[in-house]
């Protein structure tokens, strides 16, 4: 009876099966993918927030340079529109200056536009409110007051 015991006890392995195995490489397999997945879908939003970044820095350089320059002489330029390229991307800026009926207010408003690599059109959009300059003020005993 020893002899039958140890004759069964050698003819079986203790490795894997090969059910065991095929399972393993499925769940293996998957789990890769799903990980695959997340990291392409990661890596497109964060392609997508560096084209937003760099959209916000266009907009608010033209912004600045519109109120270094003087909406009043802005307005005067009539250049509401330009495109500029940063890191092979094409941002288009428009901006609309509208005078408000208090003084000499600006309502302007202003979008920048660009095309992501699946060809969606993304936008980012801004309104602020600037002061023109004040009309020259008239002396007193100038030919323009008589």
């Amino acid at each position: 009876m020893n002899l039958r015991t140890t004759c069964r006890t050698r003819g079986r392995s203790s490795g894997f099966t090969l059910l065991e195995v095929l399972v393993a490489t499925i769940i293996l397999a998957l789990s890769v993918a799903s990980i695959y997945s997340i990291s392409a879908r990661c890596l497109s939003q964060v392609k997508v927030d560096r084209q937003r970044h760099t959209a916000w820095e266009v907009l608010e350089q033209w912004m600045h340079s519109i109120s270094v320059m003087g909406i009043d002489a802005y307005v005067e330029s009539g250049e509401f529109a330009r495109e500029v390229v940063r890191e092979d991307q094409v941002y288009v800026c428009e901006v609309v200056p509208y005078e408000v009926s208090i003084g000499t207010l600006y309502r302007v408003e202003a979008v920048v536009s660009w095309q992501d690599d699946r060809g969606r059109a993304r936008r980012i959009t801004m309104a602020t409110e600037m002061n023109g300059q004040p009309p020259a003020p008239i002396m007193p005993g100038s030919s323009e007051g008589s």
